[in-house]
């Protein structure tokens, strides 16, 4: 009977460990949601990389109740909308989130991302963000990378960018940019690198561009700069690297 007794008992706990990890985890273990799965010594998970593509809104529930989470990517995820990334507002230690080619995210997912205060680097690339999520994305204070390829971001939603001092990286490619977008990048001090393929920037922009003493890259692809143009931001920043048109 008490041998009975220790192995039922074994059996239970076993059980018990088993049911914390469904509750944790949700039906689909970490690993089929992502190939790459980073944890520390004491076995929380830090990072989630190369993500399962057909991840959905269900899924996004167990990741979120990852508390030590750092590093999120959902790129190319298409069933993600909004309502998943609201499972993900309880994440307050992100420093890296990519939902690059999640085509349903726009700026009401966005917010729900509010507490991740220490965030660093964001890709929204081919999402529906548009000047209204610019604002908030200015809250996120400590970030240094962003990118937003191919969203609905306008000249007007740039100005409120001007308060993210610590970028260093920024990506606008086919985006609705023009010349007087590029007014409001003179506030990022720090930005080294500035991505503006397939936009409306001239050369009355590269006059703006010039003043940016401390970009090291510029890529300008797609555009109608002339060689004029380009001529002139030479001589203003002879150390700029240009990737022309």
């Amino acid at each position: 009977m008490f041998v009975g007794y220790r192995i039922n008992t074994l059996w239970i706990f076993k059980l018990c460990i088993l049911g914390a990890a469904i509750q944790v985890y949700g039906s689909e273990p970490l690993e089929k949601l992502f190939s790459k799965v980073g944890r520390n010594d004491r076995g929380e998970v830090l990072r989630l990389e190369q993500p399962n593509q057909k991840i959905t809104n269900a899924d996004l529930k167990s990741v979120g109740q990852l508390a030590s989470l750092e590093m999120l990517n959902l790129a190319f995820c298409r069933n993600i909308t909004d309502e998943g990334v609201e499972h993900l507002q309880e994440l307050r230690l992100l420093k890296h989130v990519n939902l690059g080619g999640c085509k349903l995210v726009s700026e009401l997912g966005l917010k729900h991302l509010s507490n991740a205060k220490d965030l660093e680097v964001l890709n929204l690339s081919v999402t529906q963000v548009s000047d209204g999520g610019l604002k908030m994305i200015a809250t996120f204070m400590k970030l240094r990378q962003l990118d937003l390829d191919n969203t609905n971001v306008t000249d007007d939603g740039l100005a409120e960018l001007r308060s993210l001092t610590e970028i260093n990286y920024l990506r606008l490619a086919d985006t609705a940019v023009t010349d007087i977008g590029v007014t409001h990048l003179k506030a990022l001090t720090r930005l080294r690198t500035l991505v503006l393929n397939g936009t409306g920037v001239s050369d009355e922009g590269l006059a703006v561009i010039a003043e940016m003493k401390n970009l090291e890259r510029l890529s300008l692809t797609g555009t109608s700069v002339t060689s004029k143009g380009l001529t002139t931001l030479a001589n203003s920043n002879p150390g700029l690297k240009v990737t022309r048109p």
